[in-house]
């Protein structure tokens, strides 16, 4: 049984356009632009509503009854979830269940046109064009100083009044890091500090790792450049997460393939941990690593007072108050430990049951790369305050609704 919507319209390259701004969407939605819009981030949001209506009005012909059971079955325990915690009733609706009610049925329907990688894919795209922008500024602007058209903006960011140059506000020399005795520009990209550059940067090295049935080198490299000109150690310990995964999951095409890699894993292994090592000692000499640990105990803290439901969605101030270490601001950093604490267990097994099944619903030759995806996914989840961001919501829809085609 299925319940029919209406006759499908053939416009592919209207909805491939359509497709893209989605994805752009999705990022600018942490991007500094938000710093410019009365909204901020839920600007974006807001904007992707018809977005997604006019692309479900294109291509969605059909609600299988299987799906739609789904659908009526998840809204179910989205309310349960209110009901439990009933706290910022308004923002739940308009920004979280909303949007992932529509990225539902979207993702649906490209699974069932056997897609369902498509709009990552197109989301890596517009990454990797801005990675290239990015560090071609970086390299003629920032160090070298010979890009013309660079201009001072202004904006309020952290509490901050603060101000740094741009180029065409495609990308800003934002922050700062101090090493070897002196100040480096880090590369945030379009981003307002260089974190939420690494959160799309892993997301699209992953995407071509794992999820391209052929990586492209160019692009792979690309990436690991801008990581580095982040001088962020999230994005170069989840770099080398995902090539350490590349490398285990490989399949072996020869003995010989096998026998080396039998050698040499052990040897790949030991220098990722050296470097994850060294990396992470520096790390515990900055006000940062203090923070996020502080964050932990907080999370935790919050967690304690309502485990199965959390203090509610959006509920910052319950871990804020939860605080031993002074900072400049009060933004918080680890989504998993947020997520635990605002969500309870019944959130926290929202994000992760589906992606079990996302992964068991695919062939096995393409199960291993998968559950490499999410974990990668989750290192990034784990060290980044971003469980309610737009990206995560479609991710979420995503381990919904990706696979059932494959399955067949």
């Amino acid at each position: 049984m299925t319940i029919r919507l209406r006759r499908p319209t053939p416009q592919l390259n209207i909805v491939a356009v359509l497709e893209y701004v989605l994805m752009a969407l999705i990022l600018l939605y942490n991007s500094m632009w938000c710093q410019f819009v009365s909204a901020q981030s839920n600007t974006f949001m807001r904007l992707a509503y018809p977005v997604l209506i006019l692309l479900l009005l294109l291509r969605l012909r059909v609600i299988p009854i299987r799906r739609f059971n789904r659908l009526v079955i998840l809204l179910a325990l989205l309310a349960l979830y209110l009901a439990g915690t009933r706290f910022n009733t308004v923002r739940y609706l308009l920004y979280y269940v909303g949007p992932l009610m529509l990225l539902l049925l979207y993702l649906g329907v490209k699974d069932n046109q056997g897609e369902p990688f498509d709009l990552l894919f197109k989301l890596d795209d517009i990454v990797c064009v801005l990675t290239v922008i990015s560090l071609v500024c970086f390299v003629f602007g920032t160090c070298l100083d010979v890009l013309p058209g660079a201009r001072t903006v202004e904006y309020y960011f952290a509490n901050q009044d603060r101000s740094c140059t741009t180029y065409f506000h495609l990308y800003y020399a934002a922050q700062t890091m101090l090493m070897f005795g002196r100040d480096f520009v880090r590369n945030c990209g379009i981003f307002a500090e260089a974190p939420g550059f690494a959160i799309y940067l892993i997301i699209a090295f992953a995407v071509e790792m794992f999820l391209r049935d052929k990586p492209r080198l160019w692009r792979c490299i690309a990436i690991c450049l801008a990581a580095l000109t982040t001088f962020s150690t999230k994005a170069i310990l989840l770099v080398l997460l995902v090539i350490g995964l590349k490398f285990l999951i490989s399949p072996n095409k020869s003995v010989v393939m096998f026998r080396f890699k039998v050698v040499v894993l052990p040897v790949v292994a030991v220098v990722l941990l050296a470097a994850a090592f060294i990396l992470l000692k520096d790390k515990m000499n900055t006000d940062s690593f203090f923070i996020r640990l502080d964050d932990l105990f907080a999370s935790a803290k919050a967690f304690r007072t309502s485990p199965l439901f959390g203090t509610g969605y959006y509920n910052d101030q319950s871990i804020i108050d939860q605080f031993n270490y002074s900072r400049p601001n009060e933004g918080l950093s680890m989504g998993l430990a947020v997520l635990l604490a605002q969500g309870g267990l019944f959130m926290m097994a929202l994000y992760l049951v589906p992606m079990v099944w996302c992964i068991l619903r695919f062939p096995k030759e393409q199960r291993l790369r998968m559950l490499a995806f999410f974990i990668s996914y989750l290192g990034l989840l784990f060290v980044t305050n971003m469980p309610f961001s737009f990206l995560a919501l479609f991710l979420l829809a995503f381990s919904f609704e990706a696979g059932f085609h494959a399955r067949r």
